[in-house]
């Protein structure tokens, strides 16, 4: 592990590559993993709603406001830990650490639906439809929430520590750009190397998971949301007793795994 007070945090809109980047630095730094967008993935999945494309965003826009701050109070104490790679949406809005690099990837639509494409979804007005809908309701959120207009370009700049338009960018650039930033403000180098080889980005992705699989360096969404039920009850004994109901049921399975 490179530090085991330093961390880093990726966000993005919709279809920008930021999953796939945060599982790149989170292996080349050696540094835990957590996808707090697989939280909500979770609780779809639990609550009987799809988890992709736009009727996922509009089925989570049903449940997300009972989450929101939870998960990202969780994500706060997480850095307090040290030693992660949080891939979030709102949280370099939120912080402004010395111990917290903070990342925000955008791309103009078009790109991001060709990416989507060839990743085999669906069709590219589809999925362009789907990631519009997707980055207004996130912005809708945010804005409601915590005052951010996510989609103003000089607020990225003022809130993150670095911002790539990735739209004419491979992964292998972008992972440079980050590196010589990190080394720059904190004299911290990668600790091993990605080969990328002639991979696709799909294929990159894929190897990324299941590197950070192999190692065991994802902190799960079960492993959240246990964790968020465990340090925040007071909170979630006040929610619709469906969310509570989830809450309570992960719970278990942590404590299963633990006996």
């Amino acid at each position: 592990m490179v530090n085991n007070k330093f961390n880093i945090t990726v966000a993005s809109w919709p279809g920008t590559g930021s999953t796939t980047l945060a599982l790149i630095l989170s292996y080349v730094y050696k540094l835990k993993y957590f996808y707090s967008g697989a939280v909500f993935r979770y609780f779809s999945k639990e609550l009987g709603y799809k988890t992709e494309g736009k009727i996922f965003s509009r089925n989570e826009n049903k449940y997300s406001v009972h989450l929101d701050t939870l998960v990202d109070d969780y994500s706060v104490s997480i850095l307090d830990k040290g030693g992660y790679v949080i891939n979030t949406k709102p949280l370099g809005f939120l912080v402004n650490r010395a111990d917290t690099f903070n990342i925000f990837l955008h791309a103009n639509i078009d790109t991001r639906a060709k990416r989507a494409y060839k990743d085999g979804r669906e069709g590219k007005t589809t999925i362009k439809n789907s990631l519009l809908i997707r980055q207004k309701a996130a912005g809708k959120r945010y804005k409601s929430l915590y005052g951010i207009d996510w989609e103003d370009k000089k607020t990225l700049k003022e809130k993150h520590d670095l911002v790539i338009d990735t739209s004419k960018l491979s992964i292998q650039e972008e992972l440079q750009l980050v590196d010589d930033e990190i080394r720059k403000k904190y004299k911290i180098s990668p600790v091993r190397e990605f080969k990328f080889g002639n991979l696709s980005p799909k294929e990159i992705k894929d190897k990324a998971e299941k590197l950070i699989e192999q190692e065991k360096m994802e902190h799960t969404p079960v492993e959240a949301i246990a964790a968020i039920y465990e340090n925040f009850k007071e909170r979630i004994q006040i929610k619709p007793l469906k969310i509570r109901s989830v809450f309570e049921k992960t719970s278990k399975i942590t404590d299963k795994e633990m006996r």
